[in-house]
Parts: structure tokens; sequence; C-alpha cells
């Protein structure tokens, strides 16, 4: 089972606070609603993150992902980590809190609650079981290690030994070094680039929450009209040089 993690005060009421209460709005974390609105885009983020370390292919992380995303699984969801009993609603409202659209109505809610309270990182901590049963905590140092260390592209960063003799200088300048990208070396540009070679339309959502003293950004990169990769970042820049990474990993660029 997983249990909701402890939330600060504050939010923890925001997200129980059905909208049947007609809740206040708050200036630093919303309402219940803006907080499911959030829930619906981090979500699929963070599913993608997590089986992407099974290393499926490309074409395949869509499909993985829409089937996590389908509604009798999000409320089955709902079901495990003991959502409902936490919602607080006008008495009228109480039973309709077991139906399968509300129930994941609440878990997005709950998604962005976790969200503004310790970012993606635990919202992937909370679900990361739900998600793939075959997930570990211990993940956790590999997602953190990804975002810290520079790639090497399989190659030793120590120094070639040196030969006996110096090679004879070149003749001629050398070849230009492939440009392929590597996970390091995706980059905003670099999908433009690549979509303008293939007259693919690129439009981009953007979403800020949390306080404005530590935003959380979240980018959508949509390709002729479809959402293809997500980013969630402190700024708006870094959630949209994610997002398109994400993309570029998911079409196979």
């Amino acid at each position: 089972m997983s249990r909701l993690p402890e939330l600060p005060q504050a939010i923890y009421k925001i997200a129980a606070a059905h909208s049947s209460l007609e809740p206040a709005f708050d200036p630093d974390y919303g309402d219940s609603k803006w907080m499911e609105a959030i829930g619906r885009m981090v979500l699929p983020a963070v599913i993608a993150e997590v089986i992407s370390t099974k290393r499926p292919l490309a074409e395949n992380i869509k499909g993985e992902v829409d089937k996590r995303l389908e509604s009798d699984t999000l409320a089955e969801w709902c079901t495990q980590c003991e959502l409902r009993a936490h919602v607080h609603c006008v008495p009228t409202f109480k039973e309709s809190l077991n139906d399968p659209d509300v129930s994941c109505d609440i878990l997005y809610t709950f998604v962005g609650a976790v969200h503004a309270a310790s970012g993606v990182d635990g919202v992937r901590s909370w679900l990361g079981r739900l998600i793939d049963p075959a997930y570990e905590e211990n993940n956790e140092n590999a997602f953190k290690r990804a975002k810290i260390e520079p790639m090497t592209n399989g190659f030793s960063s120590q120094p070639p030994p040196p030969t006996s003799q110096p090679p004879p200088p070149p003749t001629s300048a050398p070849p230009p070094v492939p440009s392929g990208p590597s996970n390091s070396s995706v980059s905003l540009s670099y999908l433009n680039q690549v979509a303008s070679q293939r007259r693919i339309n690129v439009a981009w959502n953007t979403n800020m929450s949390g306080p404005s003293h530590n935003p959380q950004w979240t980018a959508e990169c949509v390709l002729n009209g479809i959402v293809k990769g997500t980013g969630i970042a402190q700024s708006k820049q870094a959630a949209k040089e994610q997002a398109a990474r994400s993309t570029v990993h998911m079409m196979g660029f």
C-alpha cells in the first residue's frame, strides 16, 4: 500500500477540500482544482520517467504511459492509497467519491499536492511501486546521478597512454564530428532544428505552480497538436529543455 506522504498543513487542507465546500482560492497554492490540473501534467511525466529505467523501445513508451493513465488503473491507485478518506466534502457528495472518474480527479489532486510539497522526486517516491512493481527506492540514486553526472558515452575519462613517437601532423583538417545527439547534448535548439527539417509544428504549454519564492514550472512540448514530452523544473526555460529531451527520446530523433 502506498499511503499518502506527510504534507504541510496548508497544502493538505487545500487538497482535501472538495469543490462542493467552495473553498477560497489560496494565493500560494490555489485550490483543489488547481492542484488537480497540475497533477494531470505531472503524473504522465513521472510515469514516463519511472518506466524509462527499463529502457523500453522509444515507440513503446507512450503506450506504457497511456496504459497506466486509464481511469480504472487510476481509480485503483486511489483506492490503494486510501485517498478518498482524506477528502472533505458536503455529505450529499460522499457517495460520488467512488465514481471512477471522480476517483481519478482525487488522485490527480493529491499528485499536485505532493508535487507542491516535494516536487517530482516526492511524487516518484510515492507512486513508483504502483507505476512499476519492480521499482525500488534505490532507483532514486540513479535519478540523482543522472542529473549531476556528465555523459561519457561509454569511454574512459582517462587520457590515452602516450606513444613512443608523436604522430605526424595531419595534411588536412580532420572530418567534423557527427552531430548525433547524446542525452547531455539534446537541447531545445536541437529539437527546433529537427522539427524544422521535418516540417513539424512545435508549440508549448507552460504553467507555474507553488509559491512565488519557490516556483515549479511544468512545460509540455506539442508536436503537430499532440503532447509528446513533459518537463518539470524550477525555471520555465529548464522545464522546456527537459520537455525537449523527453520529446526527442520518445520520437527517436
